[in-house]
Parts: structure tokens; sequence; C-alpha cells
């Protein structure tokens, strides 16, 4: 959609600590990016993805050993959609 601020920041907040997460990124057409945090919001990693990911793009992150991941911002310059989620988590 056309003159929505840029870039939007929408942050996803799991309600476990994952060991694995697999999801979906499609109809991305510019530079977009996701940052993963732990359960204490510290920074794990951030990974810039370029702009022609229209068709999408499947992401997987695994922490590093002993790490788990507790939340991602992801931020976006267009519209887009992330869906097909598949997490693990230790009970």
């Amino acid at each position: 959609m056309h003159e929505l601020p840029s870039p939007q920041i929408h942050r996803f907040v799991f309600k476990h600590a994952l060991v694995y997460l697999k999801y979906a990124w499609t109809s991305k057409q510019l530079l977009g990016a996701v940052t993963y945090f732990d359960e204490d919001n510290n920074l794990l990693q951030r990974l810039v993805y370029p702009a022609d990911d229209f068709a999408g793009i499947w992401l997987e992150y695994i922490p590093p050993l002993g790490k788990t991941v507790s939340s991602m911002v992801v931020e976006v310059r267009d519209w887009s959609f992330f869906d097909n989620f598949t997490m693990r988590y230790y009970g």
C-alpha cells in the first residue's frame, strides 16, 4: 500500500522460549529485516533480507546453543505476509 510509514515495525512475542522457528515471508518486495531476542531481551541476531522476494521465502532460525528465542522484531517497507509458523520449545 502506498504512503505507509516506513519502516513498519512489528514485534512478535512468543508464549514459550523457542529453540527452533520456521515461517514463510511472502510478497516482500523491498528491503526488510528480522531481529531475534532472548528471554532477557538481549540481541541474538539481526538478519537483513534484500528486495525482490515477491514469491516468498522460508526463514528458519535456530538460536545459539544454550539460548532461546522469546521475541522477534520485523522491519518492513511494504506490505507482506508472515504465516505457516513452526515452533519448537522444551517445556
